[in-house]
C-alpha cells in the first residue's frame, strides 16, 4: 500500500516503485518469511484499502500537501512553505 501511495505522489517514478515493492514483496518469500500466496493476498488487500482511502476527503488534502512538498524538495515547486507550528512527521495523517 504504501508503493501505492508513492506512485500517487510521484506519478513519473510509478514503473521503478512498483519494481522495487516487487521485488521486496519476493524477498520475504526467498528469505521464508512468507508464503508466495500471503504476498499474493496482501496485493489484493492492499489495492482494495488503497482503492477506498484515495476517494477520502483528507487522504485527497494530505496528497496534495506531500505532493507540493515532493515537488520543492526536487526543485519542481517552490509554492511549499515549512510551517512553524507544523506537527512532527510522526504524528498520524488521519485523527
Amino acid at each position: 500500500m504504501f508503493a501505492l501511495v508513492l506512485c500517487t505522489i510521484m506519478p513519473e517514478r510509478t514503473n521503478e516503485i512498483l519494481v522495487r515493492a516487487e521485488k521486496y514483496a519476493q524477498n520475504r518469500v526467498v528469505c521464508g518469511h512468507h508464503w508466495k500466496s500471503d504476498i499474493d493476498a496482501s496485493l489484493l488487500l492492499a489495492a482494495g484499502m488503497f482503492a477506498n482511502v484515495v476517494r477520502t476527503e483528507a487522504f485527497q488534502e494530505q496528497l496534495k500537501k506531500a505532493r507540493a512538498e515532493y515537488l520543492a524538495i526536487i526543485g519542481g515547486s517552490t509554492d511549499v512553505t515549512p510551517e512553524t507550528n507544523a506537527e512532527p512527521r510522526t504524528a498520524a495523517v488521519y485523527p
